[in-house]
């Protein structure tokens, strides 16, 4: 229970740090992907490391989320069917990694026909 309020607590403050910095990186991140010759004179902006640090810091929370949902619902499917912990885990890792690489290669797909 403590280790889901702590998760909790980090996904809250990623939102409210987040969520205010979008509508200002947006417009960089946009201009900096399509037209990289403006940054190359800085060298490389500042803001665009903050930028990678808030993407690592939402991958870290979501990933931690995800297997967190990953083992409470193993463990209880565990527990309603009466199977071992273990397989189920990894089966149930497995069935999220395998849903993963449909959508983004479906979502690739997707992006190729337009």
């Amino acid at each position: 229970m403590h280790q889901r309020l702590g998760e909790l607590i980090a996904v809250l403050t990623l939102l409210t740090l987040t969520l205010p910095l979008i509508r200002s990186l947006t417009p960089r991140l946009i201009t900096a992907r399509l037209f990289p010759s403006h940054d190359r004179a800085n060298q490389l902006p500042a803001w665009r490391w903050h930028a990678d640090l808030l993407t690592d810091l939402a991958i870290a929370a979501a990933t931690a989320t995800v297997g967190l949902l990953a083992h409470l619902v193993s463990f209880a499917l565990a527990l309603r069917f009466d199977q071992p912990y273990g397989p189920l885990l990894a089966a149930l890792l497995l069935a999220l990694f395998l849903c993963g690489e449909v959508a983004s290669r479906w979502a690739l797909t997707g992006l190729r026909r337009r």
